[in-house]
């Protein structure tokens, strides 16, 4: 009875865990979004009448973006309940990096930093689920761009490896300093 009643604790200590870390990503992934779109409506409050109408579009946009997010984290949660296949599809890596690319090349150029894409010519081509590997692949590209310094290159692809696909997101930053890294339960 108290090997059982210690099981049941440790699991429930480890569920604790979990929630904690699921709700400090979360906090992580949302901070960012939201500020842009709180400073982008504050310099839209103070801006001229004319201009306002392109700075609204602006924002409904990182809306939806903040919305795309939220239904990720959703998705993400149906995982722990083994409704993951419902939206897989039929996905070509390289159009989504290509595409991800094109929408943060402008954000690459206006903090300084390259961005350049290396995906083969050919589809790389998987079944899953395209929203949660392009939130996914986001947030590399933002962790890239906010860490790096100034005038780092990006470089992002997707390809085949050893006849697997692969998605990568590198850069030529000096990466996370070794007293920085969080080490695994095992060391």
């Amino acid at each position: 009875l108290a090997a059982s009643l210690n099981a049941m604790l440790d699991r429930i200590a480890a569920l604790l865990r979990n929630l904690q870390q699921v709700t400090t990503d979360l906090a992580h992934d949302m901070r960012t979004p939201l500020s842009q779109l709180r400073n982008h409506l504050e310099s839209m409050r103070d801006s001229p009448a004319q201009d306002r109408g392109e700075m609204i579009e602006v924002s409904i946009d990182k809306s939806d973006e903040l919305l795309s997010l939220f239904a990720a984290i959703l998705r993400i949660s149906e995982l722990e309940h083994a409704d993951l296949k419902r939206h897989f599809g039929l996905l070509d890596l390289s159009e989504l990096v290509r595409g991800l690319a094109e929408t943060h090349e402008p954000l690459a150029e206006d903090s300084g930093h390259e961005l350049l894409t290396l995906s083969d010519d050919q589809p790389v081509l998987i079944h899953g689920d395209r929203e949660l590997l392009a939130q996914a692949f986001i947030n590399l590209i933002q962790n890239a761009l906010r860490h790096t310094p100034s005038s780092s290159r990006i470089e992002l692809g997707a390809t085949y490896k050893a006849g697997h696909p692969v998605m990568f997101v590198r850069d030529n930053g000096m990466g996370i300093p070794d007293d920085d890294r969080k080490m695994g339960p095992d060391g």
